[in-house]
């Protein structure tokens, strides 16, 4: 990647993933972690029921609509009590495997509704069937959505057990000092599986979840699994056992990593291969560890022009080009003093300079090289960014600050 990308090379910074926690703040991670599966569990519910109701006929609006209404409050309930436990439990701010109540909460609802759409589509009302028209398959459908949310709330559980027991420790471990040690302990390393010592996940994620398709799904008349599940393709040499299971591990793993500030590959994690199956490692938006080409197409692009990359990190240079290369406002920082204010790119003041007219200038903000937002601002004859350097020298006043 050539250009001004090259000058910004800089690694991602450290994260501080170290220390033994107290017995405060285990309380803390523990009541979190505990409550992020309850808001889990609630929003899965939704869904179940939101499936149900649709092929009954029984909405008065979308199914897609149900999932997120919350309409009995349950959800919302669910995450007031993780908010609730967390001012109480957290005093004492735990030095790894915790993020936010409300990060928690964020991340368990997003893996629920991430789940449901990559078992069955963006769009579940164009693919969830009513019981009038095809009964068999309608059922099918709901069962293996159920037997799906009974898989994940087993895997939170077995999770939450093992970082509960790691972090305090016990006569045949130390407890874990490190986020990695952590990561190490309770999601496996590599290509291997979350840690399933009692079994729990082999019997709701396998064994009942391949139960529910033969007696739900393949056993019963008129159910083609291809349109029963648009996603799945019974040619290509998985079973569809293996294919909800899978995006199951990989929306689990994102939900974990965001909920407890961890950093696992979760595309090696939810089949095993680095082969972009549960999208980036990490957000192309954030400086990291190499990402896959595959995982997204801007990764792509960029990643063709500069291997380094996809090879040996995906740094600062490699999250810039998202905006030069790709054209893309996917990591456009907020300009939070301005939202009618529209990004045109960054990183650096150089993005304001193609605009050539003051009013086009003064609608506009850009990405600074640490990635903040900054107006744009005209000089009399020509369109400059308002970073650090200009602003710092009066030059002008960042509108996009709070």
């Amino acid at each position: 990647m050539a250009g001004v990308f090259l000058a910004l090379l800089a690694l991602a910074p450290t994260p501080v993933w170290a220390l033994e926690q107290n017995k405060d703040q285990r309380r803390c991670i523990n009541q979190v972690n505990k409550n992020f599966a309850k808001v889990a569990s609630a929003q899965g519910k939704e869904i179940c029921d939101c499936i149900k109701r649709g092929s009954k006929e029984s909405l008065a609006g979308t199914i897609e609509e149900c999932m997120t209404a919350d309409a009995k409050g349950k959800v919302e309930k669910a995450q007031q009590k993780t908010l609730s436990k967390e001012s109480k439990s957290c005093g004492t701010t735990p030095e790894f495997g915790y993020s936010s109540g409300a990060n928690a909460n964020d991340a368990a609802i997003a893996k629920e509704l991430a789940i449901i759409h990559g078992i069955f589509g963006d769009n579940l009302d164009a693919v969830i069937m009513t019981e009038f028209m095809a009964k068999n398959a309608a059922k099918c459908q709901h069962a293996v959505a159920k037997q799906a949310k009974k898989c994940q709330d087993a895997k939170l559980k077995v999770f939450t057990s093992c970082k509960k027991d790691a972090l305090k420790g016990g006569k045949s471990a130390a407890p874990v000092e490190s986020a990695q040690q952590l990561q190490d302990a309770c999601l496996g390393t590599g290509a291997e599986a979350m840690p399933d010592p009692k079994g729990k996940i082999q019997k709701d994620c396998v064994d009942k979840l391949g139960d529910t398709i033969d007696k739900k799904c393949t056993s019963k008349e008129g159910v083609v699994l291809s349109a029963v599940f648009p996603l799945f393709d019974p040619n290509g040499g998985s079973t569809l056992q293996a294919f909800v299971d899978r995006i199951i591990e990989c929306e689990a793993c994102k939900a974990i990593n965001q909920a407890d500030a961890l950093n696992r590959n979760c595309d090696l994690f939810d089949d095993g291969l680095a082969n972009g199956s549960c999208g980036c490692f990490h957000d192309k938006c954030v400086a990291g560890a190499a990402l896959i080409p595959a995982c997204d197409p801007c990764v792509t692009t960029i990643c063709a022009l500069d291997s380094f990359c996809c090879e040996t990190q995906w740094d600062t240079p490699c999250r810039g080009a998202v905006f030069d290369v790709c054209g893309s406002s996917d990591c456009a920082p907020p300009c939070e003093g301005d939202p009618s204010l529209t990004f045109v790119g960054g990183p650096g003041r150089m993005a304001c300079r193609g605009l050539a007219d003051q009013s086009a200038c003064e609608g506009a903000y850009h990405a600074t090289i640490d990635f903040s937002a900054a107006s744009c601002f005209w000089t009399g004859s020509e369109c400059r960014g308002c970073g650090p350097s200009n602003a710092g020298a009066g030059a002008c006043t960042n509108s996009c600050e709070p």
